[in-house]
């Protein structure tokens, strides 16, 4: 599989699907990206800017949004793209344990016979009818499809009327995530109750705003869910009442941001990405003595918070045009891999690869700016960006700063 990437097939989106999954896989098995990356190092072949360099959209992501002893949450986004367009997309909201793998909630979302709409190609293919919608399943329970439209019709209609241009919500639910009830009996004698009840809401919701004149598209995707979660542990004797209890709470958020500009060449940014989370972990210990007006309550507040992160592969699919100056390919319109964090070690590696794709790409990048290039490393500064945006567009070393401006924007 790993040397399938530098074939000469020209399915570049299946290149690129298959090369995002074996980062996501090899994030969390250490033996897996050792055997990976043993492997590209020693074949000239794969190990190189031209097969690592990823061509398509299609991703392979996941991120986890918490971690602990009894379990860990992870959020998985799969998207299948043909022609620019989505052709499958599943994003799955997992908890995971010693014993395996839950599946908290999934969405699928799914279109047919929009590559036309996309593709440039002018070869007579079989016409698929136009169709999209979504499908969900909420812990382990598949519900029924949800069809947006069916044929060319039913889509322009909702072009013309400006459906869900404003937020519209196509799910809401609270379940029961935990209940659970339990007695011990200690060495002592005494008995201890412990019990456990958890809860989850969840909304998942979306809109799109078309403009015709403009012809762009704007379209987000939002799932959003409220996890709460109550315990307690007490002892009740003749003599004492103690009790401890603890409450978490937590709001986890994912967007699925998309901007179309279809007014000349198709340009598209994909933004997958989840906000901070604020973890609340409150503690009580109550304590009573039968018998006396002795009361004791101690609590103990806790907050932290889960950074939030986006998809690495964002800057690649940032595609902007700007005027070509004679044979040259604009720098903003090729995919450098970079993964948009204010880092220096970043920022520098993310330089120096561009300096050096740029000279093999003959972006009319010369000797003496490559060296200005490595010389500015160690002292960039982002707050000069805007001004450099003011700089002629035409020129190559504006565009560099532009670019890694618009990448700190993202991250």
């Amino acid at each position: 599989m790993i040397y399938d990437l530098a074939s000469n097939d020209t399915a570049t989106e299946v290149k690129q699907y298959v090369l995002q999954t074996i980062r996501m896989l090899a994030e969390d098995d250490p033996q897996l990206e050792e055997s990976v990356l043993r492997i590209i190092k020693s074949d000239k072949r794969l190990n190189n800017y031209s097969v690592l360099n990823p061509r398509g959209l299609s991703t392979a992501i996941r991120r986890h949004f918490t971690k602990s002893h009894s379990g860990s949450g992870s959020l998985v986004s799969l998207q299948e793209i043909n022609s620019s367009v989505v052709k499958r997309g599943v994003v799955d909201i997992l908890w995971s344990k010693e014993e395996g793998i839950s599946e908290l909630v999934s969405l699928g979302i799914f279109t047919s016979g929009l590559t036309s709409f996309m593709s440039s190609e002018t070869e007579e293919t079989d016409e698929e009818p136009m169709s999209a919608g979504i499908e969900l399943t909420v812990l382990g329970n598949q519900l029924r499809p949800f069809v947006f439209f069916n044929g060319q019709g039913e889509l322009m209609g909702h072009v013309w009327s400006g459906t869900a241009s404003d937020r519209t919500t196509a799910y809401q639910a609270l379940t029961m995530l935990q209940d659970h009830l339990e007695l011990l009996r200690l060495g002592s004698g005494f008995i201890v109750e412990l019990e456990l009840k958890g809860a989850v809401a969840l909304d998942l919701a979306g809109k799109i705003e078309i403009s015709l004149w403009g012809r762009t598209a704007d379209s987000v995707v939002e799932k959003c869910a409220g996890i709460f979660l109550s315990g307690s542990m007490k002892v009740d004797t003749s003599f004492v009442r103690s009790q401890i209890e603890f409450t978490v709470t937590m709001e986890p958020q994912l967007k699925l941001e998309s901007d179309l500009d279809f007014s000349s060449n198709m340009k598209c940014c994909l933004k997958f990405s989840q906000v901070d989370v604020l973890l609340k972990h409150n503690i009580y210990k109550i304590e009573r003595i039968v018998g006396s007006k002795h009361k004791l309550r101690i609590a103990k507040y806790k907050r932290s918070t889960i950074p939030g992160d986006f998809n690495e592969s964002h800057c690649e699919h940032l595609v902007l045009s700007m005027p070509a100056r004679r044979n040259a390919v604009p720098i903003q319109q090729y995919p450098f891999r970079s993964n948009c964090q204010n880092e220096f070690s970043t920022w520098r590696k993310f330089w120096s690869q561009l300096a050096i794709a740029g000279k093999e790409l003959g972006l009319l990048i010369t000797d003496e700016q490559i060296d200005e290039i490595k010389a500015n490393v160690h002292t960039i500064d982002f707050k000069q960006a805007e001004e450099e945006e003011k700089l002629n567009r035409h020129d190559v070393m504006a565009n560099v700063h532009i670019f890694a401006n618009q990448c700190k924007k993202a991250a």
